[in-house]
């Protein structure tokens, strides 16, 4: 499996979270992280033990998306609007972590569910959605809280896909075989 190595602080951009479709629409993303080890340093920014898989520098409420792994733990929130947390995970392992977010109320709210390797983990319903258009970072946040770990099989698609989709493609590290315009996918890195 070839894999993004992140360490001492490095990161990638990826654009805005209205070019990634993440900004008040429906979407799902799915990544597989591995971890060289789970953090001790305690963020001053956040009070938590923070290693950012997908983060936003968002300047106000509402307005990020941030995938991180939160004292050991998935974790996927909008800008302090809301957040779902999963089981507890170990380092030197890789695991498929999945977010979706369904629009509903005009685009008001937001129904989000985070899933590790296939499973449903946690879900938050009626919740804020995202906002606005911040940079979005592959490895860190506006808090820093750099990832030390490796990365692949980044997508990003324009629905919320159900847990049986997101099943279906686990093992789908490489979309090599897929045609090159899968409908609803937006980013496939």
């Amino acid at each position: 499996m070839e894999a993004l190595n992140l360490e001492a602080g490095s990161f990638v951009d990826l654009g805005s979270t209205s070019s990634l479709g993440l900004s008040n629409e429906s979407f799902t993303i799915e990544v597989w992280v591995r971890l060289f080890r789970l953090t001790d340093e305690l963020s001053t920014a956040t009070k938590h033990r923070d290693q950012t898989i997908l983060g936003v520098d968002k300047p106000r409420k509402r307005e990020g998306v941030n995938l991180l792994i939160r004292n050991g733990r998935p974790f996927f929130e909008f800008s302090d609007a809301g957040y779902v947390m999963g089981n507890k995970i170990e380092a030197e392992r890789w695991y498929h972590i999945a977010v979706t977010c369904k629009l509903h109320d005009g685009g008001y709210a937001a129904d989000r569910k985070l899933y590790v390797d296939g499973f449903l983990h946690g879900y938050i319903m009626h919740a804020p959605s995202c906002i606005g258009d911040a940079p979005v970072k592959l490895g860190r946040s506006e808090k820093g809280n750099p990832l030390l770990g490796q990365i692949t099989g980044l997508s990003i698609w324009n629905h919320p896909r159900t847990e049986e989709q997101i099943r279906e493609d686990l093992f789908t590290t490489s979309r090599a075989a897929l045609p090159a315009n899968v409908p609803g996918m937006t980013m496939d890195w």
